[in-house]
């Protein structure tokens, strides 16, 4: 009998650890084939724990984006997988998510997509204002170019109305017209008094080289260059060293001659590549001394001057007598002319 007692203690021991795994597997089939799905209170309180109910994924990514964006074209607002979610497995994660959360967030990309458009939109719009202002400008340079072709067109597009209107009266008469005075001029620095009621000198020179020489040479130009070449003087008149030397550099010669040579003034006068400086002393241009050209003559022997101080003096038809009374004496007459090649 004592042999027998093992032998059941172990097969009543094997039963029970038998029938402990039936149940086990039993109950693990049940639970396989009547799964328990969540309520909608527990849906939505593990939503609500969350701060951003939305899978992860970059925004920058072209499919992502696409997914995030209502189909415009088609007048969809529905939300699509792209395919970097579909191969991932992530379509599976957004049935759990919570469908207005991700609304939200695709309104919110919406309005960034927009307000960026927007951005680029005015940003083009302001490349496009100032490409028009360059035209415009280029072709009112150009226009004004055009207009008065023996003056350079940066320099006249910094005068006024008025003052551009004077350049081209006188470009009509075949004249490149300069005034000292002028308001881009008028307070540039020269001698003690500026460049305004000094600088009769290089407007002069640079009348000369641009009627004579054919290149348009602007005052302001003629302004720097006598100052870095010291053609000044502390009295604030030009030294005549520079109102001859400088037209040289262009090629164009000058020639002296004795104010009471009538005859040869008037024959240079009647020369179309022909000008001649004068120097003017105390009566209708100034009370000190100014230098003058004399442009041509007409037919009734009345002389035409650049009064490089006043628009309305050169207008007018002079006598020679009344410029001879008011001429300096000495050095006499300068007689520019540009050789022909």
């Amino acid at each position: 009998m004592k042999l027998f007692r093992p032998i059941v203690t172990s097969v009543l021991f094997l039963l029970v650890i038998s029938g402990i795994l039936s149940c086990a597997r039993t109950e693990h089939a049940e639970q396989t084939s009547n799964p328990t799905c969540p309520t909608a209170e527990e849906r939505t309180d593990a939503t609500d724990t969350l701060d951003t109910p939305t899978p992860k994924f970059n925004p920058t990514d072209a499919d992502t984006l696409h997914f995030i964006l209502p189909d415009a074209a088609q007048g969809k607002s529905a939300l699509r997988t792209p395919p970097t979610l579909r191969s991932s497995g992530m379509q599976n994660r957004l049935h759990l998510a919570d469908t207005d959360a991700l609304q939200t967030l695709s309104q919110y990309w919406t309005e960034c997509a927009r307000r960026i458009a927007l951005e680029r939109q005015a940003a083009l719009l302001e490349m496009r204002s100032d490409a028009h202002k360059y035209v415009l400008d280029y072709l009112h340079e150009q226009a004004l170019a055009e207009a008065c072709p023996g003056y350079d067109a940066e320099f006249i597009a910094t005068l006024t109305e008025e003052e551009q209107a004077e350049a081209r009266y006188f470009y009509e008469q075949g004249y490149v017209f300069y005034r000292q005075n002028w308001s881009v001029l008028d307070d540039a620095e020269y001698g003690n008094e500026g460049f305004g009621l000094c600088g009769c000198g290089p407007t002069c020179v640079a009348a000369i080289i641009s009627n004579l020489a054919g290149v348009p040479v602007d005052p302001e130009e003629m302004r720097v260059y006598g100052i870095k070449h010291g053609s000044w003087l502390p009295s604030g008149g030009t030294t005549f060293y520079f109102m001859t030397s400088t037209p040289a550099r262009y090629g164009i010669t000058a020639t002296q001659i004795h104010t009471s040579d009538k005859d040869a003034l008037f024959e240079a006068l009647r020369c179309e590549n022909k000008l001649v400086l004068a120097t003017m002393g105390p009566g209708d241009f100034t009370l000190g001394a100014h230098f003058m050209l004399f442009r041509g003559v007409t037919d009734e022997g009345k002389i035409l001057i650049a009064d490089s101080y006043s628009f309305e003096h050169s207008v007018m038809e002079w006598d020679y007598e009344i410029l001879y009374a008011q001429l300096k004496k000495s050095p006499g007459y300068w007689i520019f002319e540009m050789p022909e090649q």
